[in-house]
């Protein structure tokens, strides 16, 4: 059994393919992460509108941005090099930093602005200049101990650990560039997981596919159970950190994430894409990683569109991605959400406050009223009273009715799979009550053939064709 949600899985597949034809993206990835024990609930992967051949939130790595900021100063603020009140000389948008041969700008020019706006506005001059308090080994060991250049330990053959250069190969621009997403390499999986130890008190997980593994009779052979990789954060910086996420989405650079009734974390990333070791002009990669609910989070999404058309900006073409997802898992029943813990941090909806009408328009109500009433039905007749009980005599010898056994209960007919694709028909199967084995035939079909009465849980063989079978 996969820890991957099915009902999720069809939200992100779906939200991303609307995101793509919204957006005109070239392809995209999303993935979810539940924070508290690692499980993988979702990964969806486009390429050139077509599904990708691979799994690419896990195969396929690049410079994601601003989504990475979080994490240095992170560690600043857990060294104590960092207070998120304290002030830092952002320039006015514009700086020459050490080791660069071009200035940083930011979006949001500011002259100075606290650490936590550097993180809210995303302020990559802000950033820099943090960075440069540690030396590049320790800003190395940083990005390492959030996983990045790492593999992160999935059950998946052609996963990418990323890249994360050694200080000895770092360039004069390398630790200004790291700190705000370049010179670096991360998969969507990287990032979700780092995010993750942020949203669950500050422990780096390693993920999980396999939720559980039965044998022939039943038994559970193997569970997944939360594996920690090593603590990066202590709990009260994740918590505040997760604030400063927070009021990213509140009123920084990711509000087309925000949702009406739960607090919305993340953090966007907006990254000029190269190929071949060159930035392409107008093509950018955009990223949104999100926390759900910010105050305890029980998803961590990351969404990335590639070369966006028109507006390019990860906090607005991703973050919208963000929160049509998480619409849809809240609109959906089975989408792995503890809806009890939902109840408890759920914002306050404003109780609009009534006007004080004139006493003209009390008048007026009070003739709609009276006109109301005049339309209203009769009330209904008064019901008969019920009958006494009465004797009953029944002839003997008294022969009772065939009783329904457990047995004939537990059959059931094998469904029509006619017209299904394999996914599908699999679905069906597994909806009436019986396990599925897959086979290649000339067609979708089953054997049994449908119709067929069968004990409820035995095993349906499903023939697919061999087109299928390598789609």
């Amino acid at each position: 059994t996969l820890t991957v949600n099915q009902a999720l899985q069809e939200i992100a597949e779906n939200e991303l393919k609307r995101a793509l034809v919204r957006t005109g993206g070239t392809g995209g990835d999303v993935v979810i992460v539940d924070p508290r024990d690692g499980a993988v609930l979702a990964l969806a992967g486009v390429r050139d509108g077509k599904p990708a051949t691979t799994s690419t939130p896990m195969a396929l790595a690049y410079e994601p941005g601003s989504v990475m900021k979080p994490f240095l100063v992170s560690r600043l603020l857990d060294m104590g090099k960092a207070t998120p009140n304290e002030m830092i000389n952002t320039e006015n948008g514009s700086a020459m930093l050490p080791g660069r041969k071009r200035p940083l700008t930011d979006e949001h020019k500011a002259a100075q602005m606290p650490v936590r706006d550097v993180i809210r506005f995303s302020s990559n001059i802000g950033t820099a200049k943090l960075a440069l308090r540690l030396t590049p080994r320790e800003e190395f060991e940083a990005m390492r101990d959030f996983g990045f250049g790492s593999y992160t330990g999935v059950p998946y053959p052609a996963e990418s650990r990323g890249s994360l250069l050694l200080p000895a190969r770092w360039s004069g621009s390398t630790q200004t560039a790291v700190s705000i997403g370049y010179e670096v390499l991360a998969t969507p999986l990287q990032i979700a997981l780092a995010y993750a130890a942020i949203a669950n008190g500050g422990e780096l997980l390693q993920p999980a596919l396999v939720k559980d593994v039965r044998d022939a009779q039943g038994v559970v052979v193997y569970r997944h159970e939360r594996r920690v990789v090593r603590r990066v954060l202590t709990a009260k910086t994740a918590a505040v950190m997760r604030g400063m996420l927070a009021s990213v989405v509140d009123s920084g650079t990711g509000t087309a994430a925000e949702l009406a009734t739960f607090d919305v974390a993340g953090k966007s990333g907006t990254a000029r894409r190269s190929e071949n070791g060159r930035y392409l002009d107008g093509r950018y990669n955009a990223t949104f990683a999100g926390m759900f609910p910010a105050q305890a989070p029980q998803y961590v999404l990351v969404a990335r569109i590639i070369d966006p058309r028109g507006t390019y900006y990860g906090g607005i073409v991703s973050g919208s991605l963000v929160n049509g997802i998480l619409q849809a898992a809240l609109a959906t029943r089975n989408s792995a959400l503890d809806r009890n813990a939902l109840a408890e941090v759920a914002k306050a909806m404003p109780v609009p406050v009534a006007k004080p009408k004139s006493e003209k328009a009390l008048a007026l109500a009070a003739r709609d009223s009276l006109r109301r009433d005049s339309l209203l039905a009769p009330p209904p007749p008064k019901a008969e009273p019920a009958p006494a009980a009465a004797r009953v005599v029944v002839a003997l010898p008294f022969t009772a009715s065939k009783a329904v056994t457990r047995n004939e209960r537990d059959v059931r007919p094998v469904p029509s799979v006619f017209g299904l694709d394999v996914r599908q028909a699999a679905r069906t199967i597994y909806a009436a009550g019986f396990q599925v084995s897959v086979a290649r035939g000339s067609s979708v079909r089953t054997r049994p053939a449908a119709g067929t009465m069968l004990r409820v849980g035995s095993t349906v063989q499903l023939e697919m064709p061999r087109m299928e079978s390598a789609r």
